[in-house]
């Protein structure tokens, strides 16, 4: 990109940051601080590409007279660690919002046919869950315990090993993602087809309402962010494959950047997700399927409501 092309890209950006500034930054702290970040990377860019030129003199201006204004008083308010996860995440997350549609579609088109397999063939959830799951999760069903599978082990010991399992899984979806993208396809398909090929086995067993409200007590944040996962994992995907003007280099690191946000971002609901099935989901029998729904239900609100939070007071732009 040449330095009059990266100018005409960003010029109205910097002249709005340049507004805020005048205005002594009156405007919503969330939308001024991704300003100053995607500042800042515009900056680093600006010195690889265009060390000498009068532009990387003004950009260092405006972001040291940035700097002052946002992080002096900010710090004072809050510490990093909630500036990151109130304003950064969202904004990321807003920011990328079509590598989630891509994922969500990857993996409700895998549920179903997850699904359509299972109903064509009643062996396929053996391929998918191994004969021993299912032969324990038959005998359960005749000891009117289909679901008691979540009470081998004890809630501690469960707790450690889904939550570990399931961050490792999310940093990997998203870490395969510098591979093109295709990786994090594969994982978004598996773990789709798995999920609708478990339903439809509890189907025909006649107890697809069961499963449905016991696996989506915590599955409503688990599954939610292996989407998520997956949609970061096809933004790094796609800043290596189509990096436009950018060099290759700078987009993938710029991107990964905030991928990277995202995924730390949706961990603690990784986590509590998995206090929840450790905890939680194994006295299914007990719950009242209305307090089920509303757990499911409410656990889901929470997380779309924090990550769609900045949407409406996000920039847009590539």
């Amino acid at each position: 990109m040449t330095e009059q092309q990266f100018i005409s890209r960003h010029r109205d950006r910097w002249k709005a940051f340049e507004g805020y500034l005048q205005r002594g930054l009156r405007g919503h702290p969330d939308q001024l601080s991704e300003l100053y970040i995607e500042l800042i990377d515009d900056l680093s860019y600006a010195r690889t590409h265009f060390q000498r030129s009068s532009l990387t003199q003004y950009l260092n201006q405006l972001a040291v007279a940035a700097h002052q204004q946002i992080y002096g008083t900010r710090r004072e308010r809050k510490s990093r660690l909630i500036s990151f996860f109130r304003s950064e995440v969202p904004i990321a997350f807003a920011l990328a919002g079509r590598f989630f549609v891509y994922a969500l579609v990857i993996f409700l088109a895998a549920a179903g046919l997850g699904w359509l397999s299972g109903t064509l063939d009643p062996e396929f959830f053996r391929l998918i869950a191994g004969d021993a799951y299912v032969n324990q999760t038959l005998e359960n069903i005749k000891q009117g315990d289909p679901l008691a599978i979540y009470k081998d082990s004890g809630s501690a010991e469960m707790f450690y090993m889904i939550s570990t399992n399931n961050v490792r899984v999310a940093f990997t979806t998203f870490i395969l993602g510098v591979f093109g993208g295709l990786p994090t396809i594969l994982l978004l398909l598996y773990n789709g087809m798995m999920i609708g090929a478990f339903v439809q086995f509890f189907f025909q067993q006649g107890l697809g309402g069961v499963a449905l409200t016991t696996i989506f007590l915590h599955g409503s944040m688990e599954l939610t962010a292996i989407v998520i996962a997956g949609g970061s994992g096809l933004m790094l995907g796609s800043a290596v494959l189509f990096p436009g003007t950018y060099s290759r280099s700078y987009y993938v690191v710029h991107q990964a950047r905030q991928a990277l946000k995202i995924i730390i971002g949706v961990t603690p609901f990784i986590i509590f997700a998995a206090i929840i099935e450790s905890y939680i989901t194994r006295f299914y029998q007990d719950l009242p399927g209305e307090i089920r729904l509303v757990i499911i239900l409410g656990t889901f609100l929470v997380m779309i409501v924090y990550l769609f939070s900045a949407i409406k007071k996000t920039p847009h732009h590539e």
